[in-house]
């Protein structure tokens, strides 16, 4: 499943993108927003991290402009990897390597290069390379540092 939302920065991409989506067959829940009035991204963010932090196998994508707000609020929740990426390749490898969860892109890329980076989001395996799974270790052993510190 995958959980799109966008504020308003991202409204014309998201609403670009459901009949794609719809297309390929990908199931998919809009959290909103559902106009392009002037809102505020960090309510659109939490829908989507929450959705993804209560299944591990669903992703998110998030949409404003500039992808920036939008991760920064998603990474605020345990479990969430999200990424603000530019590229197919950068999308592959932070998927491979990292394990992202969510991705972030600014409301002004293409739809066609969002499609593409969507798509490579729901298609590619985490790596279990010893050194990316170490990584990823440490990562999640200071993440559970940090949540017990606050």
């Amino acid at each position: 499943m995958l959980y799109i939302g966008a504020d308003h920065g991202g409204f014309r991409l998201k609403e670009a993108l459901l009949p794609w989506l719809k297309e390929q067959a990908i199931s998919f829940y809009d959290e909103g927003t559902y106009s392009p009035v002037s809102c505020d991204y960090p309510l659109f963010s939490e829908r989507v991290a929450r959705a993804v932090q209560a299944n591990k196998k669903h992703r998110g994508f998030l949409i404003c402009s500039s992808g920036v707000g939008m991760g920064i609020m998603a990474n605020k929740f345990k479990g969430i990897y999200a990424a603000c990426l530019t590229t197919e390749e950068d999308v592959r490898k932070a998927r491979q390597h990292n394990a992202i969860n969510v991705l972030c892109v600014s409301g002004s890329i293409p739809t066609e290069c969002a499609q593409r980076m969507v798509h490579v989001l729901l298609t590619t395996e985490v790596s279990m390379e010893e050194r990316h799974v170490r990584r990823r270790q440490q990562i999640l052993a200071l993440e559970g540092k940090m949540i017990r510190d606050t």
